[in-house]
């Protein structure tokens, strides 16, 4: 559908063009925006109207439009065109009716009474009405109030209409002797100035309730629409107007201020001053915002295409400049630094390359990031905490605290450090040395495999163990002496039927206790014992290869002089030359062992319930340095 400009008002004009629209003109041609960006930046002069498009300002470009403008140019937003309705669908109007109440020119303030005055009415539905009458007579003033419903503004007769509701001050005259100052009020100049008998009769406070209501008539359908403004107060001394109706002529204000100002313009014009013609014409018809506009886009053009080219051209070569010089310190800093990242990621800008420079500052960022969590994870291992670091006290003390660890590391400190000299003793031994170690520790490991298969029946162990233990004090007692009577009881061992057989081991107790002397002493052990005499062992063994380096000129003296070879040498002897006592815990009489003092009966070995403390004497009757057993024999006589 074709859009008309001559249907449309000034803002319909700038929507359509910044949606996209095609306007035909007088004389069949046709005017659009084609390009989007100049439908936008229209858009965005239309959207900031107050600020950058006001025809009362200049039109000098102002701080932040030109960022304000790119930025709508990189993001535009969608316009959506007014609705046109077609010519035949256009309303015209004509004023039927004006009703006014107090408004000056037409009303006195109020009646001698104080009473409200009478409503003003005028019946104008015929086809035209003629107004004549002597000057004061009332013409401007109903002209003003037509005026001051429809725009808020009146017209005045030594010049251009105006707001009629900014107050102005009477003042009320006092009497010629008097030396009080006047009084005053203030009152819009559209409200009766009331006499000062009707300021009497109304309290003296003058009224403030003035409105107008205009009807129209539509030449098309014939409806009907009022229109209404009123005069309220807003506070003691503020006024304001509130207009009810308008939205339904369907017409803008620049439609109604030309309508309805024209005739108070034109009178107040001297046609033989073009300022004033000029002014009046462009105001009326819209063209003097556009004016405006376009010596505020000649600036714009001036600025986008001319100055702010060159003025980023020179700032680009600067910071390319200063980029260069940074690259180089930064080149510098890191050559002469120790143990500081590479950054030769970071190059100097290039317009082939542009994405090259932001690409290496990136990668520098990360690698700086990870160089700063470990050089933060460091100081936390040497210092125990990192604080942070807020102002120039912490930073001294951190800069302390880094001092006092350094000279921890230097090589004097680490010299001195035990942990250090045991490095560098260690560092002495030979491969020899090594492989004698790793023997140790591997004849150790199979002795442990066997003894935990052992032990892992714990009914056999125990029996094994103790055979073992008697077997140790019968040699203890008795050195180079075989087995040919029971250590116990005495009974021989060999004669067959005297002593049964051992079922659990299922063999005889002859052959158990031989078989405990030839045994590995490690095999005879509980587990808490045999760990115990594997470390001081194991310590033993070691340091008899310690002496063997100490021989060969290293350090560290002669295994003979170790205390732990003394201390176990000491336990030995004290373990082997304890002797027991012969006495009996239970019923039964004293004994001594002797041969020929046998006990009648097999000989029975058994588990005892009973348990001894570590390290508790053995007491009568109890094998020295045994496992809590007890040995009966035939009779139940304890051991």
């Amino acid at each position: 559908m074709a859009i008309n400009i001559a249907d449309l008002t000034l803002d319909e004009v700038v929507q359509h063009l910044a949606a996209g629209d095609v306007l035909h003109v007088s004389g069949g041609s046709e005017f659009s925006l084609p390009l989007e960006d100049s439908r936008t930046l229209l858009a965005f002069y239309n959207q900031h109207r107050h600020a950058y498009w006001n025809p009362d300002k200049n039109t000098n470009i102002l701080d932040g439009e030109i960022d304000r403008l790119l930025d709508a140019l990189d993001k535009p937003s969608k316009v959506i065109a007014p609705a046109t309705p077609p010519a035949s669908q256009r309303q015209r109007w004509q004023l039927v009716a004006i009703t006014a109440h107090r408004f000056r020119g037409l009303h006195r303030h109020c009646d001698d009474n104080g009473a409200d005055p009478k409503l003003f009415t005028l019946d104008l539905s015929r086809h035209a009405t003629l107004f004549r009458g002597f000057n004061g007579a009332g013409k401007t003033s109903l002209i003003s109030a037509v005026c001051w419903c429809l725009t808020g503004y009146g017209h005045r007769s030594q010049g251009l209409p105006s707001p009629l509701h900014t107050p102005i001050t009477v003042q009320i005259a006092s009497d010629e002797d008097s030396d009080d100052p006047n009084a005053s009020f203030e009152l819009p100049p559209i409200v009766p100035i009331p006499t000062e008998k009707e300021l009497l009769a109304v309290g003296g406070q003058p009224r403030v309730d003035t409105w107008v209501r205009l009807k129209f008539r539509s030449l098309v359908d014939g409806t009907e629409v009022e229109v209404e403004r009123r005069l309220e107060r807003d506070g003691k001394k503020a006024f304001r107007t509130t207009a009810m109706g308008l939205d339904k002529l369907g017409l803008s204000e620049l439609a109604l201020q030309v309508g309805t100002l024209m005739p108070g313009i034109a009178a107040a014009t001297r046609f033989d001053d073009k300022t004033t013609l000029s002014q009046a014409v462009s105001t009326l018809t819209g063209l003097r915002p556009l004016a405006h506009f376009g010596n505020r886009s000649g600036r714009l053009h001036e600025r986008l295409t001319g100055k702010y080219p060159k003025q980023a051209t020179e700032d680009k070569e600067r910071c390319e400049g200063d980029a260069a010089k940074q690259v180089t310190t930064l080149t510098d800093l890191l050559k002469d630094g120790e143990g500081l990242p590479d950054l030769s990621c970071v190059t100097v800008p290039k317009d082939t390359a542009p994405a090259e420079w932001k690409d290496g500052l990136k990668r520098a960022e990360e690698i700086l990031k990870a160089a700063e969590d470990q050089a933060a994870a460091d100081a936390r291992l040497i210092l125990g905490t990192l604080t942070p670091l807020t102002n120039d006290n912490e930073i001294k003390r951190f800069d302390g605290a880094i001092k006092a660890a350094e000279n921890c590391f230097s090589y004097a400190a680490l010299k001195g450090l035990p942990s250090m000299q045991l490095a560098q003793r260690l560092g002495e031994l030979s491969e020899q040395d090594l492989r004698d170690a790793e023997t140790v520790l591997l004849d150790i490991e199979r002795e442990a495999a066997t003894l935990v298969v052992q032990l892992s029946h714990a009914d056999r162990a125990d029996r094994v163990r103790l055979y073992g233990l008697v077997a140790r004090w019968h040699d203890a007692t008795h050195p180079d002496h075989p087995f040919v009577a029971c250590p116990v009881c005495e009974r021989d061992l060999l004669q067959p039927g005297a002593i049964p057989t051992d079922a659990l081991l299922d063999k005889s107790v002859a052959q158990a206790l031989e078989d405990a002397r030839k045994a590995d002493a490690a095999m005879l052990k509980t587990a808490a014992e045999w760990e115990r005499d594997t470390k001081m062992g194991l310590r033993d063994r070691l340091c008899k290869i310690h002496g063997q380096v100490a021989a060969r000129g290293g350090r560290g003296g002669s295994p003979e002089d170790h205390p732990g070879i003394e201390a176990r040498r000491a336990s030995q002897h004290a373990y082997l030359c304890r002797r027991p006592v012969g006495r009996t815990r239970g019923r039964g009489s004293a004994h001594d062992n002797r041969p020929g003092d046998r006990a009648p009966g097999p000989c029975v070995i058994r588990r005892r319930v009973a348990i001894y403390p570590e390290g508790a004497d053995a007491g009568p009757g109890r094998l020295p340095g045994s496992d809590p057993h007890r040995i009966c024999n035939g009779r139940g006589e304890e051991w």
